[in-house]
């Protein structure tokens, strides 16, 4: 269990949570269990004998006992009682029922059950934070990126371009939209940050416009369209597409099924044209595309220059304030040399991550940060003598601007945790999420906890909660780019 300064243990915390949802309802225990007795009894077709001590010693924590076994047919009978037989005002949230059974921990497919408590805007809100953990982390091998990216919280300078996007996807006063938009931008720019904040539709922009869904999928360098519209007919429905194996035959049925759905088809990082050619051949009357590619000639091969959206790098004023969010501490001591560096970084938010990460540790170590910031302007300078187009490495997917600082800030890792970084290179990396047991195990760790910290510290790693972490795409080629190497260039 993760660590907790109160000290509590998860039966605390439920006995807390079910003590705040019963005193709202204004309800005593007693009357709960006899409503919760009732709906069992209805659902299982036999008196269940449910009674007040089964429930105190579940719920009530009268006992530290971390092992129980909780039934989703009992903890559904609880939220029925909190909000099928109290006023609207008195009724728990959809928040809360979610969190009882995270806290409970079982099956994310038992969540679903909530549905039938909550409408269907409340549900999904509620929802949302749980999406990144209905990977299966019992078997690294199987496959689930046909799910909802993982939701970006950073979101900072990008507000103008995804209403930008929303507008060209119908979201406007005449309600035009564009069948098909390319989103080019460089490595690191934002473009999967953006594209995913338009999956998740927070402000319902998009819903009432595609009523049948968001259907999201991304590529990369190996990315097999074919394998992506069989699990997109899961989510609409016609499993029975996933048997095919003739590509034409896959295609033609999901193009039929598609027919009458208005839904928006959003693929990410698209590296070669065949990618987008076969998805092209599923459109409808009805569909929408939204695409992203880091290369600007695919994307006018794609769908026409006048169907690209170009993802440019963040102003100055938004990358020095993205900046503050990665190196809190730096900013406030050294805003002034930052200024200069945030212009050289070339307002790539991925870089000013790492940098950012990477100063912020210089600081903490007690080193003069100016001396840092000073070699990366060196290093950098030397990059202006090509302009942008002929600095883009498509073997790595890199610009040199992005791999001076990856190489710079896996050199002050420890050995064990550079040899972690590369060996994560080895994961599937769209998308390249794994959990510490996964790392323990691919990476022969004997201290996952430790290598985590060291390169979530370092800008390398991003936190996903529940213990998982995932690696951005470029850093993840990057990686991979080390393990088919001696590695040389870290040294």
């Amino acid at each position: 269990m993760a660590h907790n300064p109160s000290g509590k243990v998860r039966s605390e915390f439920i006995a807390e949570l079910v003590q705040k949802m019963v005193d709202r309802a204004n309800l005593t225990y007693v009357e709960v269990v006899e409503l919760m007795g009732k709906r069992l009894n209805r659902v299982l077709g036999y008196d269940s004998s449910y009674s007040l001590d089964r429930f105190n010693r579940m719920f009530r924590a009268h006992d530290k006992v971390e092992n129980r076994s909780y039934e989703v047919r009992e903890l559904c009978a609880f939220v029925y009682v909190l909000t099928e037989q109290v006023s609207p005002h008195e009724r728990c949230t959809a928040e809360e029922a979610f969190k009882l059974f995270n806290l409970s921990r079982v099956s994310l497919e038992d969540f679903k059950q909530l549905k039938e408590f909550f409408p269907e805007r409340e549900y999904r809100a509620a929802w949302q934070p749980y999406l990144h953990l209905e990977h299966d982390e019992s078997d690294l091998d199987k496959d689930q990126s046909f799910l909802k990216p993982t939701y970006p919280h950073k979101v900072i300078g990008r507000d103008q371009d995804i209403a930008n996007l929303q507008s060209r996807l119908g979201a406007n006063p005449n309600g035009v939209h564009y069948p098909f938009t390319v989103v080019r931008g460089w490595p690191g720019v934002g473009k999967t940050t953006v594209i995913n904040r338009i999956v998740y539709d927070d402000e319902h922009v998009l819903r009432s416009l595609y009523p049948d869904g968001i259907l999201w999928t991304t590529m990369g360098t190996d990315g097999d369209a074919i394998a992506a519209m069989r699990k997109w007919a899961r989510q609409l429905g016609v499993g029975h597409l996933e048997m095919l194996q003739d590509e034409h035959e896959i295609i033609e049925q999901m193009r039929f099924a598609l027919q009458d759905k208005r839904v928006l088809l959003v693929i990410d990082d698209i590296w070669v044209q065949k990618q987008s050619n076969l998805f092209k051949q599923i459109a409808t009357d009805q569909t929408t595309f939204l695409f992203s590619t880091r290369f600007t000639d695919l994307a006018i091969e794609m769908c026409g220059l006048e169907n690209v959206y170009f993802l440019n790098v963040l102003e100055r004023e938004k990358s020095l304030e993205l900046l503050q969010v990665f190196a809190s501490n730096v900013f406030r001591k050294y805003e002034a040399e930052l200024d200069a560096l945030v212009e050289t970084l070339e307002g790539l938010p991925l870089a000013l991550r790492v940098a950012g990460r990477l100063m912020e540790e210089e600081l903490f170590l007690g080193f003069d940060v100016t001396v840092l910031i000073s070699e990366l302007q060196t290093d950098f300078s030397k990059l202006g003598e090509k302009p942008a187009v002929e600095r883009f490495d498509e073997a790595t997917g890199q610009t040199p601007t992005i791999g001076l600082l990856f190489r710079r800030s896996i050199q002050t890792l420890a050995t064990i945790d550079q040899e972690a970084f590369v060996c994560l290179g080895g994961f599937a990396p769209k998308p390249a999420t794994f959990n510490l047991r996964a790392m323990e195990r691919v990476c022969n760790l004997t201290n996952p906890q430790s290598t985590a910290r060291a390169l979530v510290g370092r800008g390398l790693l991003e936190p996903l909660g529940e213990g998982r972490f995932q690696m951005h795409y470029t850093l993840s080629m990057y990686a991979a780019h080390l393990l088919n190497t001696d590695s040389a260039e870290l040294r």
